[in-house]
């Protein structure tokens, strides 16, 4: 096992709803020039993207190094940031060269209709500090150049709104303005930023990562190291820690969840990945994972019980969460076994629904999701 020391459950929290500092790095200095003062460069850079996706053709790209966008392009693809809405596109040979045109159509397209990974989260922050700020014409104008803006400016107009903005207040840290969790200098990660379009209820879920979710409306993720194949949501060793999937969606209580998971390396002693499941407007959560040493959390601490707690990884559990208002109690079982084993019991008050979940990868590890249902509670 590896000899790092451990993170608490406050770690853990951490680990759920850790800052993309990619996203929000041009917004985060908010009254500084947007992210993107060239659109032109933009639409390139975005067009290159989803030309090397759609072709593998990252290869030819790394060598253009006289190519200012080229560069830009191949900087954010090693960072994992991927056009999500790939399918919107095919590469083709139109007039004798390869372009990439509008799906079934010889149409060549226009780089800035290319939706990033990081776009979600961008927009999401834009409309927390609008909302705080009182700045939307500060964004409109950054909308003729930034084309990130530019969504976010459109979903306000749209009259969508933040639905939790008082988790958060605008403050100036370091010299900047930023948006923060309330009462802290933390700028916030922003994907924890509700919008009044999230709000859906459910009162059943069942999703087998048979399709490619991130293609869905509902569901983003913190970069493409987050991804779907043979069945499985994936997460692969990226170089950063705390990469992570968000589906928003409510559920009212009493709820069951049922999650079959794996970690299969580099979890440092956690041996089943992070659920998260938040409420109070996405204030709070109830936080589901184990660590071999330390056992199971399930709500805010880690409990030291380890019934069904995996000793090492690459262990494939399946856990099963009931979830009421005034606590709840989770099993497990492993591959083979027919039924599930009661792990524990824990009490909190949840006045409302869940707002929304996250699958969070421990450290920097493989991780692999076969599924994640939910179904009303007798």
């Amino acid at each position: 096992m590896p000899t790092r020391s451990r993170r608490s459950i406050l770690s853990i929290c951490l680990l759920l709803g850790a800052l993309a500092v990619i996203v929000v790095s041009s917004v985060q200095q908010a009254q500084a020039a947007p992210l993107n003062t060239d659109n032109v460069f933009e639409g390139r850079v975005r067009y290159i993207l989803a030309d090397a996706q759609l072709g593998n053709v990252i290869g030819y790209y790394r060598g253009q190094t006289g190519d200012a966008a080229a560069v830009e392009a191949v900087s954010r693809w090693d960072a994992y940031i991927r056009a999500e809405n790939i399918s919107s596109f095919e590469r083709k040979t139109v007039g004798g060269t390869w372009q990439v045109v509008y799906a079934g159509t010889n149409t060549t397209i226009n780089g800035l209709d290319v939706i990033l990974t990081k776009d979600e989260g961008r927009i999401r922050y834009i409309m927390a500090d609008i909302k705080l700020g009182s700045v939307l014409a500060y964004y409109k104008n950054a909308a003729a150049t930034d084309i990130v803006a530019d969504r976010a400016v459109k979903r306000w107009q749209q009259g969508i709104r933040p639905a939790n903005i008082s988790l958060f207040e605008r403050k100036i840290v370091s010299g900047y303005w930023q948006v923060v969790y309330k009462g802290t200098d933390t700028s916030i990660d922003p994907l924890d930023v509700l919008l009044t379009s999230d709000n859906v209820y459910l009162t059943t879920f069942n999703e087998t990562f048979t399709a490619d979710i991130f293609r869905s409306p509902t569901w983003f993720r913190s970069d493409a190291s987050v991804y779907v194949a043979n069945g499985k949501m994936q997460f692969k060793s990226n170089g950063n820690y705390d990469s992570k999937a968000v589906m928003y969606r409510k559920f009212n209580l009493p709820v069951t969840v049922i999650m079959r998971a794996n970690v299969v390396l580099g979890g440092e002693n956690y041996t089943f990945p992070g659920l998260a499941l938040h409420y109070a407007n996405g204030g709070r959560k109830i936080v589901i994972t184990c660590l071999a040493d330390q056992g199971w959390a399930f709500g805010s601490a880690f409990s030291g019980i380890h019934t069904k707690c995996p000793a090492s990884e690459n262990t494939w559990l399946t856990i099963k969460a009931v979830i009421r208002s005034n606590g709840g109690d989770l099993y497990a079982k492993f591959d083979g076994e027919a039924t599930f084993t009661k792990v524990m019991s824990s009490v909190w008050t949840i006045n409302g629904p869940l707002t929304h979940f996250r699958i969070g990868q421990p450290w920097d590890a493989r991780v692999a999701v076969d599924y994640i249902r939910f179904t009303a509670a007798p």
